[in-house]
């Protein structure tokens, strides 16, 4: 088995899941990165709310694809088999609040980080000299796209005060010259304003750390707080403090708290060092098994999204 989850990974499984499920899950296309590569998204569960889920903004960090696509597994199982998890229907759960996943934001990156610079229509050289402007020179710890752009730097909420960047294309940390200048962030933005989730999950390597606070006050602080703190519970991570500005701003969870006003959630799984492999693939499915389910019965019980 190779060590790394690739894009060729990634299109089987989502072809072997459409298969199996056929009828019971929704698969779609959503947008198109800079080297016209598909981003796609799946729903499980026909509700008209939903909790949205994603992975891979960054390239290096592509153990959370495998996990979107393997959380993707259970719960179309579940949702098929009208299974019951703590005395709760896994399918009438669902067809309240459906499960989008949208299982890489990034896939020129993930190809770059898995497969080498010649899987990516970019010079070697000018790969290498985005590189070496990190202070890099292994391919497999690339963040950015293809154009050197650090997705999770290029959303519109805290953009202009970001402290951790450098000052053009790189293979992280470069926000770009304003905010959602790049096509994989446009299909986010897009996709997020038409799904207005309830709440929303982003899952990112490594650490096991929660960021859940973008400014928060009043009722919103108390419980994005509570969800917080339950999902620190689940999972065992620790919870990142509200005073803590060292991952602050530019990213897609700041932007849902700051424009939807709704809970969002930064996931942090496995341990250093980058890229987090498969060796610690079943402790990640331990911690994150349960997360989906938990805040899609917090978005029922808070009758978060109704009308």
């Amino acid at each position: 088995m190779d060590a790394r989850y690739t894009l060729a990974d990634l299109e089987r499984d989502l072809a072997r899941l459409q298969a199996r499920y056929a009828g019971l899950i929704e698969r779609w296309e959503f947008g198109r990165s800079v080297e016209n590569r598909p981003l796609h998204a799946v729903r499980v569960g026909t509700g008209t709310r939903c909790v949205l889920l994603n992975a891979s903004h960054h390239a290096r960090e592509w153990a959370t694809t495998w996990l979107a696509v393997a959380l993707l597994w259970r719960y179309a199982h579940a949702y098929a088999t009208d299974a019951r998890w703590d005395g709760v229907s896994v399918r009438a759960l669902l067809d309240r609040v459906a499960l989008v996943v949208v299982p890489v934001v990034n896939p020129d990156g993930v190809e770059l980080a898995t497969r080498g610079p010649a899987a990516v229509g970019v010079p070697e050289a000018q790969l290498r000299a985005m590189l070496c402007r990190n202070g890099w020179v292994r391919f497999d710890l690339w963040k950015a796209n293809v154009r050197g752009v650090d997705l999770n730097r290029q959303y519109d909420a805290g953009w202009s005060g970001l402290r951790q960047v450098v000052d053009g294309p790189a293979a992280a940390f470069y926000p770009g010259t304003r905010p959602a200048t790049e096509p994989e962030v446009q299909a986010m933005i897009a996709l997020t304003q038409t799904l207005r989730p309830c709440a929303t999950l982003a899952y990112h390597t490594a650490g096991e750390e929660i960021y859940w606070y973008f400014g928060q006050t009043g009722e919103r602080l108390r419980r994005d707080r509570a969800l917080a703190e339950g999902l620190a519970r689940l999972t065992g991570y620790r919870l990142i403090p509200e005073d803590d500005r060292s991952a602050y701003g530019g990213g897609y969870t700041d932007w849902v708290i700051a424009t939807f006003g709704v809970p969002a959630f930064t996931l942090e799984v496995g341990r250093e060092p980058h890229p987090v492999d498969r060796r610690q693939f079943a402790r990640i499915w331990r911690q994150n098994k349960e997360v989906p389910f938990y805040l899609l019965r917090e978005v029922v019980r808070l009758g978060m999204g109704e009308s």
